[in-house]
């Protein structure tokens, strides 16, 4: 499984075999093409590759506002809130 992030990354990735995270040690991170290279070197490999929905993920502090705003009543958003350095985020 693959959950693709609106920023071109990824937010999850599930496999059957955790050897098989060698399949994407080589695709560069935080680029807005991580998520299609991902997707692509599982597929290469001849892996069947389910989609989840995607989703903001949390690479900075303002994506972590962002994600505690959209679900308010949730545990992440808790965390966020008991955070004294999120106070400084606009």
């Amino acid at each position: 499984m693959l959950g693709p992030a609106a920023d071109g990354g990824w937010w999850a990735l599930g496999l059957r075999d955790p050897a098989a995270a060698r399949l994407v040690a080589a695709v560069p991170t935080s680029r807005d093409d991580t998520g299609e290279r991902t997707l692509l070197a599982l597929r290469d490999a001849g892996l069947r590759v389910g989609l989840l929905p995607e989703l903001t993920d949390v690479d900075t502090a303002a994506d972590a506002r962002t994600v505690a705003d959209a679900a308010p009543g949730g545990r992440f958003a808790a965390a966020v809130a008991s955070c004294p350095a999120f106070e400084l985020v606009p």
